[in-house]
């Protein structure tokens, strides 16, 4: 177990130095599209390599470090992704808007679509079932992220990870069969009552009278005005 990690640790050192050279060399206006293109083809393999590897560390994990590590992984993933994306849009021709400013909604495509193709979701969905019959574990672990969540700071950056690592988990729940009714009321409250003050005001001014429910607050908090700093 330690010496697989030990070897997705190095592929993943290899990633993060790849991402962020090509970008630094795509700010700088550096870099052409073949080197890009292989870039991007050079991530999909590590992508696939690590997925592998991911399942293969899933298996001897313990339940207790499953929730975790499914989490992790599932992170990781997903940076991943928006990089190959946005790589290969620039590429094809799409190169108006600069890599730091596509990253949010890059990897809110990536998100919707990440539970239900990711293997290793599927791969960990299957294990939970086949040896504890049930996948209440990884919705333990979801939900428990959401009532964790760090207060954010007044910022576009700080308010944008708030807002993507929520998304995640609520779109990880519904991948996992449960209702925005089921949950919704607890959450309501909480991500709520995590928000900053000015940008509460401003969503209760534009919200009205009307009570809040998880679906209204998922788009007053996802709105282009208030994640961009139009307080």
């Amino acid at each position: 177990m330690e010496k697989l990690k030990a070897i997705r640790g190095g592929h993943r050192s290899a990633v993060t130095r790849l991402i962020n050279r090509t970008k630094e060399r795509i700010s700088q206006d550096d870099i052409g599209h073949e080197e890009l293109s292989a870039a991007a083809d050079n991530l999909t393999k590590k992508r696939n390599l690590l997925e592998s590897l991911d399942s293969q560390i899933l298996d001897g994990t313990e339940l207790e470090d499953m929730e975790q590590e499914i989490l992790d992984a599932d992170d990781y993933a997903m940076n991943m992704e928006v990089a190959i994306r946005r790589f290969k849009d620039i590429v094809s021709g799409n190169k108006t808007t600069p890599f730091q400013q596509t990253v949010h909604s890059e990897a809110a495509q990536c998100i919707s679509g990440l539970s239900l193709s990711n293997a290793n979701y599927e791969h960990a969905i299957i294990l939970l079932k086949e040896r504890y019959g049930q996948t209440q574990t990884i919705i333990n672990a979801y939900m428990q992220n959401l009532l964790e969540l760090t207060h954010p700071s007044l910022t576009p950056q700080s308010i944008r990870v708030f807002y993507d690592k929520m998304e995640s988990c609520i779109r990880g729940l519904e991948s996992l069969g449960q209702s925005q009714d089921t949950f919704g009321s607890l959450l309501v409250p909480i991500i709520f009552g995590k928000l900053p003050d000015e940008m509460k005001k401003l969503m209760t001014r534009e919200h009205g009278k009307r009570n809040w429910d998880i679906r209204s607050l998922r788009e007053a908090i996802g709105k282009e005005d208030v994640r961009t700093g139009n307080w």
